[in-house]
């Protein structure tokens, strides 16, 4: 019978590099599979190109702005802790090589959800993003987000933040979220009817355990 675990990581938490190593070597998966796409594996291991304006055709003006955004923004993060962004992915992909365990690509393609961003958010809901976004930086953060670069976030504060997310930006939710985990809860149960009598290892952000642990049952 099949056996599938999901590991929460942080995209920038030292923390994510040990527990891929110790999670890979107590279960022994015979598949890992990563919160990636094909677009977005290369950029893992060589440097990110800047956006350029000609991007907003392709992924939508939200989309270009979200990118733009959150890429800025995991860079600068990434510099706190010492470490570049997708520092846990990289891990992984470097650990299955080594050990020769095949990889598998599980996250909707970049590019359609970026797309999926720009044509679903109404435009009350872009302002309501743009000058939260800019409340950030002259705003102090809530009490209740206290967050550790170094560590993956706890199951606790995950819930609170996905649960402001959803409220305030239903949207972003509804896209970068639930649609992202029901993408990878299909691609996960196609690994599983291609690798019968396999472990799987699901590496994905922490952010996504939860929904995919109550489409697999796994607790």
């Amino acid at each position: 019978m099949h056996s599938v675990e999901i590991l929460g990581t942080s995209h920038i938490a030292r923390q994510s590099i040990i527990a891929i190593k110790n999670k890979i070597a107590e279960f022994k998966p015979d598949v890992i599979a990563v919160e990636l796409d094909k677009y977005r594996l290369p950029y893992l291991f060589e440097p990110r190109s800047k956006p350029r304006l000609r991007d907003i055709s392709r992924l939508g003006l939200m989309g270009f702005i979200f990118n733009t955004i959150g890429g800025w923004l995991q860079r600068k993060l990434g510099e706190k802790v010492g470490l570049m962004p997708g520092a846990d992915m990289r891990e992984a992909i470097r650990e299955a090589s080594q050990a020769n365990i095949p990889i598998a690509l599980i996250d909707r393609p970049i590019m359609i959800t970026l797309q999926r961003l720009s044509t679903e958010m109404k435009f009350w809901e872009k302002l309501h993003f743009v000058f939260y976004i800019i409340g950030g930086f002259v705003l102090p953060a809530p009490k209740w987000l206290k967050i550790d670069l170094h560590a993956v976030p706890e199951e606790k504060l995950v819930a609170r933040m996905t649960f402001e997310l959803r409220h305030k930006f239903p949207t972003i939710y509804k896209v970068l979220v639930k649609e992202r985990n029901d993408y990878m809860a299909k691609q996960i149960r196609l690994l599983i009817s291609e690798n019968p009598d396999k472990k799987i290892l699901v590496v994905v952000g922490a952010g996504h355990v939860r929904g995919l642990q109550q489409a697999f049952s796994v607790v």
